[in-house]
């Protein structure tokens, strides 16, 4: 049976929240279309690039803002007209339950001609394309899947079972209506119950024993189940739109999931952009990071899981591991764990003698700039690449 409430959401003009997603979309994919063409230079490969998007909608708003089908499409489309595209070809695939969603876009999908972006559309539950998706990510060397439910009707098994196999060079991201996920916990009706587990890849017997708060348990399970499939699992929560006005609220969340810290950096950055843009969250020098009291949290990570040193890229990994609270960074105004960030609290760390760095010296500031002083780790330089960021040894000094 067709959800009205799906037909509502496209109904109607684009709200913020949904704004606050599809800008962090756009940004990230952007970035892993970016990374994967010059990855195709280097290697002198010619693959495929695909964008798969499970829950499509309709592609337009009433406002006529567009969807994310289209905002990906814009995307390819600027992509191949840049000159630079390296793929043997780019493709898109859409898969839509609802009839009328479906059939307004694949009329838009038609109206996008560009014979060099292959489309290709389903009508119906996605599972039952499930067969022919991994196909087509059996024949795509990189790619993009996004999962955007209207609700709690994902089921993570089956998009796990989808994606094992053909996952390793795709990113990964999910949309999950927390909100209704934590009511529905409280409320403890037999089907409620049911779609949590469903949702969330978690047993009933497991769900109802839980000590923790269901936040903690949703953070857990979502991250065991992705970390089958990624090295980094990232997730951020946003508001959502109540007359016109957005809440202080983690009513929503979304999930990344890549190999690449490199986007992880793009998705924080993006979802810190928006901060700036809908609250009065603003970055400047002494604000500590994420979610702890003051930025001796890095230093503290570093004397009690690293004492004998690590990479930038273990820190990066350890830090990025806990999901962002809208509520929490806009309540009491603390970082963003994106490189920039990072980096900027590690070199005050080493300009008080507290850390070295090991690390070719083109990571390094060679002389004191308005960015940085001499010996300062350059953020653009050591977040370039997982190399860059392998190579850089962070180590506590001796007292």
């Amino acid at each position: 049976m067709n959800d009205k409430r799906n037909k509502q959401h496209f109904g109607e003009p684009k709200k913020i929240n949904t704004q606050i997603k599809h800008h962090i979309l756009s940004n990230t994919l952007n970035t892993s279309l970016a990374i994967a063409n010059n990855l195709c230079k280097v290697y002198k490969t010619d693959k495929v690039y695909t964008y798969i998007d499970l829950f499509a909608g309709r592609g337009v708003f009433e406002d006529y803002s567009k969807g994310s089908p289209l905002i990906a499409i814009d995307l390819l489309s600027q992509h191949n007209e840049s000159g630079k595209n390296n793929f043997n070809d780019l493709q898109i695939v859409c898969t839509e339950k609802d009839d009328k969603n479906y059939c307004d876009l694949q009329r838009l999908l038609i109206e996008y001609p560009d014979e060099n972006i292959t489309c290709y559309s389903g009508s119906g539950e996605w599972e039952s394309f499930s067969a022919q998706i991994q196909s087509i990510l059996k024949d795509s060397g990189w790619g993009f899947i996004f999962a955007d439910p209207y609700s709690t009707e994902l089921d993570i098994e089956s998009l796990k079972n989808a994606l094992q196999s053909y996952s390793k060079l795709k990113d990964i991201l999910v949309f999950f209506n927390f909100r209704t996920l934590a009511r529905q916990d409280g409320r403890k009706y037999i089907q409620d119950i049911d779609r949590i587990c469903k949702n969330i890849g978690i047993n009933a017997s497991e769900l109802l024993d839980a000590d923790e708060n269901f936040s903690e348990i949703f953070e857990y399970k979502i991250k065991e189940h992705f970390k089958d499939l990624k090295k980094f699992v990232i997730g951020v929560g946003f508001p959502t739109t109540v007359k016109g006005q957005l809440i202080n609220s983690d009513y929503f969340y979304l999930i990344f999931s890549t190999n690449t810290p490199v986007l992880v950096d793009a998705f924080l950055d993006s979802y810190e952009e928006m901060l700036e843009k809908y609250t009065n969250y603003s970055v400047n020098q002494q604000m500590p990071l994420f979610g702890n009291p003051d930025k001796n949290y890095i230093f503290d990570v570093l004397k009690t899981e690293y004492s004998g040193g690590c990479t930038l890229y273990d820190l990066y990994k350890h830090i990025t591991d806990k999901f962002l609270s809208w509520k929490e960074l806009t309540k009491t105004i603390k970082k963003v764990p994106t490189i920039k960030n990072v980096v900027s609290i590690l070199n005050e760390f080493y300009n008080e003698g507290s850390i070295k760095y090991i690390a070719n010296n083109d990571v390094f500031y060679k002389k004191n700039s308005k960015h940085g002083y001499e010996g300062n780790l350059r953020y653009s330089e050591a977040g370039k690449s997982a190399d860059n960021m392998k190579n850089i040894r962070i180590c506590l000094n001796s007292r």
